[in-house]
């Protein structure tokens, strides 16, 4: 339902979903928030709707907010690509991350709420976060 099916391994963006994206995220926010959505929503976000990070993960901290974020994140598939996005985003585009209020709360809600699951790859990268520069 969100394109995640039979993409190339290193593919991040459909250059179809172009001026579409909104779509798809209009509708993860219209679905329930259980496991299966945000995997799926995930999924769309790692194979080919890179494009659409970080302000995403404004989008994902909602839905775990509004679910129950240990139950939707029970499948490892899903933390997985949720700390592989985080990782992307915090070491590769960290002022794009930091710069804005709702993404970095929203990155930091996630980046909690993963650590609560027992993923020792969030933990790092939070930790790595919320570490001021060194001058």
């Amino acid at each position: 339902i969100f394109l995640t099916s039979f993409w190339k391994e290193n593919v991040r963006h459909w250059r179809f979903l172009d001026g579409y994206a909104e779509l798809v995220h209009a509708l993860f926010e219209t679905l329930p928030s259980v496991s299966i959505v945000l995997d799926d929503y995930v999924r769309f976000l790692y194979h080919i709707g890179e494009r659409s990070l970080p302000a995403a993960f404004v989008r994902v901290a909602e839905a775990l907010r509004r679910g129950d974020a240990r139950a939707m994140l029970e499948d490892t598939n899903t933390v997985f690509m949720l700390e592989v996005l985080l990782q992307r985003q915090v070491y590769g585009r960290p002022t794009d991350v930091k710069h804005d209020a709702r993404i970095r709360d929203a990155a930091l809600f996630i980046l909690d709420a993963l650590v609560e699951t027992g993923s020792s790859a969030a933990f790092r990268v939070r930790d790595d976060f919320v570490t001021p520069a060194s001058d």
